[in-house]
């Protein structure tokens, strides 16, 4: 699945990001216009401590195809 997260700042970014081979990220960064620090991530189930952090996005900034 893929997921869309946005976190208040790159340290806090930083600070979650998870190192799993079964899991693909994208670091979109800052976004113009919006606030925040992006990523995206695309695993079977979104880990417990980025729950938090996920957003919905209309039109993603980036996708995956």
């Amino acid at each position: 699945m893929r997921y869309y997260l946005k976190f208040p700042s790159k340290p806090a970014l930083a600070d979650t990001l998870v190192s799993d081979e079964d899991v693909q990220v994208d670091i979109i960064g800052e976004i113009p216009d919006k606030d925040g620090w992006h990523l995206n991530l695309i695993c079977d189930n979104l880990p417990v401590e980025l729950a938090e952090f996920e957003v919905f996005p209309e039109n993603p900034y980036r996708v995956w195809l």
